[in-house]
């Protein structure tokens, strides 16, 4: 049922980074009785009570603090659980919690709420209608389908373990500006992960092309995904960067080679052979050998391995066995080793 219409109770609906995409001159009214909501629906929610995240992440990539009684335009997704809780997609209007604070709207069970700490409470209002009825979701806003050029290399990026978000950053960047200071356009690609990367926007700002995320492609989370869901979005970004000019690709697997949605990805046979070199970040020689060896086993060509640690790569006995250029995050990269990267198998 219909319960609002276009006009000034919607004006405090703040659209979130996982909403970005969404127009809000389409939301024209909400049904607050929907009891079959479906991961990537778009929903309006209210702010209950503020527990987990403090913070929202809006459209522009920029955090800002919630308040008890905001209105926010989410959609809903799960949660992984990585970083701090695992959460369900909201599926009815109700009770629901923020399960990641780009704007995914979650349900936690009562075992995972014993565990951890408490999260932000909302209230799923409704789901948001268009004007003539049918309800808004983040694919239909969503990059234009295009074709992958395979003269556009991609180079898959992903952790042996989840790392840090700063290490993640630090060596985006620093990729980024390798590439750049080549006169090559590099364009990021998040593809797996829950809907929390603001920070694309910082991207941009240090010299990448364009940085997307699975969000540009309908999903407010890759979380309990089907892999050919994925994969789909995945070639949907890579195209869509290709078309509009980016001479490299780089391909960012979140949260670590043992995610399930990674691994099933890795495996895809289209992605695998759409991807020319992996990038594989780990700590110590030993985990990544271990990453190494599996990434090969899979059909993977490891172009280099990548590191915050690099005292523990610099034994002479390490290379050897490794066998691949090892880079430091915060370290300009030799022109060769970035071309081996992107040349063809």
């Amino acid at each position: 049922m219909v319960t609002e219409h276009q006009g000034p109770r919607f004006i405090d609906v703040q659209p979130t980074f996982v909403t970005r995409r969404v127009d809000m001159a389409d939301v024209c009214g909400i049904d607050a009785e929907a009891t079959d909501l479906q991961p990537h629906d778009v929903v309006i929610a209210k702010v209950d009570r503020i527990g987990r995240h403090t913070q929202i992440e809006m459209a522009g990539g920029t955090r800002v603090r919630l308040n008890v009684n905001d209105r926010l335009l989410l959609a809903c997704g799960a949660r992984d659980g990585v970083r701090g809780f695992r959460a369900n997609a909201a599926s009815t209007v109700g009770p629901a919690i923020l399960a990641a604070a780009g704007g995914v709207a979650g349900q936690m069970d009562a075992e995972e709420r014993a565990r951890t700490k408490a999260p932000t409470e909302i209230t799923v209002q409704g789901a948001a209608l268009r004007a003539d009825g049918s309800r808004i979701t983040l694919a239909q806003y969503a990059v234009p389908q295009a074709n992958l050029s395979d003269t556009v290399p991609v180079i898959a990026v992903i952790d042996m373990i989840p790392g840090t978000k700063s290490a993640l950053r630090n060596r985006a960047r620093t990729l980024i500006r390798d590439f750049a200071t080549r006169n090559l356009r590099v364009a990021y690609v998040k593809a797996t992960g829950s809907g929390t990367d603001g920070w694309l926007s910082d991207l941009r700002d240090r010299l990448a092309f364009d940085a997307l995320n699975f969000a540009d492609a309908g999903m407010a989370s890759t979380y309990n995904e089907p892999v050919d869901r994925i994969e789909a979005s995945a070639f949907r970004l890579i195209g869509d960067a290709a078309q509009r000019g980016a001479d490299v690709i780089l391909l960012d697997l979140a949260n670590g080679l043992s995610r399930p949605d990674n691994m099933a990805l890795l495996q895809a046979p289209r992605l695998r052979a759409a991807v020319r070199s992996v990038i594989l970040h780990a700590d110590d020689p030993d985990s990544a050998q271990i990453g190494i060896d599996w990434l090969r086993a899979h059909g993977h060509r490891v172009g280099a391995v990548s590191t915050a640690n690099p005292r523990a790569f610099r034994p002479q006995s390490v290379r050897p066995r490794i066998g691949l250029p090892v880079l430091a995050e915060q370290a300009t990269q030799e022109a060769g080793v970035l071309q081996q990267l992107t040349a063809p198998a």
